[in-house]
């Protein structure tokens, strides 16, 4: 026999609900976990579309990496050059490496957490959205709407 498993009152606070992630390049799963209740939630699968991928960066990784620019570098000193210090931080890059949203910083409260994604994605999407209705426009030897 073994010994007693901890109790949950065993862990802080802060650890009690979490999030977690299964990266994929094409799609990105997520669930929502409370050991407290010892329950686990399945939550919408995030999937990529047209060319966009999914990567995840390893802060203190030497692992190599391709940066927007084709220059070879590390997943540490891509996340160092990029100012991403913390995890878990999603950021939403166009096809030239540019920002297209707020990066989602930290978990906060994890039943808001995917909202928050959902929200940078929308605003990511919009940002690209936009850029094409412009370039379209000026291709066509017109202004664009506002």
């Amino acid at each position: 026999m073994s010994g007693p498993a901890a109790s949950t009152a065993d862990v802080p606070a802060r650890f009690q609900s979490f999030l977690a992630f299964d990266f994929g390049t094409r799609r990105v799963g997520t669930a929502t976990g409370n050991r407290l209740l010892r329950s686990a939630t399945p939550q919408p699968t995030i999937a990529a579309q047209g060319d966009a991928r999914f990567a995840q960066i390893d802060l203190d990784s030497a692992a190599p990496l391709t940066d927007f620019a084709g220059r070879r570098t590390t997943h540490g000193a891509f996340a160092r050059d990029e100012g991403i210090r913390f995890t878990p931080m999603l950021v939403i890059y166009g096809p030239s490496g540019e920002r297209l949203a707020e990066p989602v910083v930290g978990m906060g409260a994890v039943d808001f957490y995917g909202d928050r994604v959902m929200k940078a994605i929308d605003q990511a999407r919009q940002r690209l959205e936009a850029r094409h209705m412009h370039s379209a426009a000026r291709s066509a030897g017109r202004a664009p709407r506002s």
